[in-house]
């Protein structure tokens, strides 16, 4: 029992530790693009038929409890003096994507509060928005050019200072449409999410969208972002990670003691064997094997105990786990509690195995 404790809590104080990078205002900051539904690169050619995508869409919204759900589109060129490498800096940045929104009041009342935030030029119209004029806002950074898009010229009307990283430049849908151009992807947003649920019914949108575009690929944003995170960030011990990290220790060490009463109960026993011949090293090695095998039969037991949980109910509180607890977190925790244990036990052992078998069988006695 004692064991299969120590292995579970060693394994929460692990996963912790590997979710350190992400933490759940991070990953609630993705809820605004939870799925991407990828479109550009799994066409064979420069069409894509909107009317049919928006159809299967709209029809399933509500099986998938889809919120709302805008078009990607990608700069590919600046009609600028820039130089090579300015130009080749910007095309990098995430931020020169433009979106389209298909529902036009939607359309109508996200344009309305950019244009609220411009700081340079003048927002779009709700002429330019209905005919499909080639013009757009810019967000973030300003630019004194026109662009293009998959070839397509637009004048850029204004920039608006975006308040986030997921900010992006807005063109007229209609215009998207007029001028038959193919999406990057399609962001689609759930409703009823919270920090607690969002993880799961991201997974589940993800496998009936997966079943309604089997042609297109699908990624969660939540997903994308974090192991992005994952590969420019690093751990970090929190005062939290310590304090476990203390406990565990400790716990281990407890554990130890506990182990270590069970042999003196038993140092009649290794005394006969002793007598019998057996080395010191022959001692330690029975102690040492025998205290592996029962910690690798109870991190089992715990391992299955902990992976059902996590399934279940740590994902409500701890939405890394669901992206950061894989097979090598199970193995890399084995290793190291065993290596602790090994250093501690395993020291105890050794010197315990040194004993006379005169000493083991007076030191029995006296427990007795």
């Amino acid at each position: 029992m004692a064991l299969t404790i120590t292995s579970f809590f060693g394994l929460y104080v692990y996963a912790q530790f590997e979710s350190s990078m992400i933490n759940v205002v991070d990953l609630s900051t993705l809820k605004d693009a939870a799925v991407y539904i990828n479109i550009d690169e799994n066409l064979t050619d420069n069409d894509f038929d909107y009317a049919s995508f928006l159809k299967r869409l709209d029809e399933n919204a509500d099986k998938i409890g889809i919120d709302q759900y805008v078009f990607v589109y990608s700069l590919n060129a600046i009609n600028s003096d820039f130089d090579e490498d300015e130009i080749d800096m910007l095309m990098k940045d995430e931020s020169f994507c433009f979106m389209a929104y298909p529902d036009s009041d939607s359309e109508k009342d996200k344009i309305s509060i950019i244009n609220t935030k411009i700081y340079d030029g003048e927002g779009l119209t709700e002429r330019e928005i209905e005919n499909g004029e080639n013009v757009c806002i810019f967000s973030g950074s300003k630019i004194n050019s026109d662009i293009s898009i998959q070839g397509i010229e637009y004048k850029i009307k204004g920039e608006y200072d975006s308040s986030d990283n997921l900010s992006f430049g807005v063109i007229p849908f209609r215009s998207a449409v007029s001028n038959s151009l193919v999406p990057n992807r399609v962001a689609v947003m759930l409703g009823g999410l919270d920090q607690k649920n969002y993880l799961a019914l991201t997974s589940e949108a993800i496998k009936k969208l997966e079943k309604l575009f089997p042609e297109y690929s699908i990624e969660s944003a939540a997903m994308e972002g974090s192991y992005s995170a994952m590969l420019t960030n690093e751990k970090t011990l929190t005062s939290d990670n310590i304090l476990m990290i203390g406990m565990m220790l400790l716990v281990i060490l407890t554990l130890c003691s506990i182990y270590s009463f069970i042999f003196n109960l038993r140092e009649k026993k290794f005394a006969i064997f002793k007598i019998c011949g057996a080395k010191n090293s022959d001692i330690a090695k029975i102690c040492i094997y025998e205290m592996m095998i029962l910690y690798s039969l109870c991190y089992l037991v715990s391992s299955v105990i902990f992976f059902l949980l996590n399934k279940t109910v740590f994902y409500k509180y701890q939405p890394a786990f669901a992206l950061k607890v894989r097979m090598e977190t199970y193995v890399i925790c084995y290793f190291c509690l065993l290596i602790v244990m090994l250093m501690v036990f395993g020291f105890f052992a050794v010197i315990k195995g040194k004993t006379s078998p005169v000493k083991m069988i007076a030191n029995s006695k006296r427990l007795e």
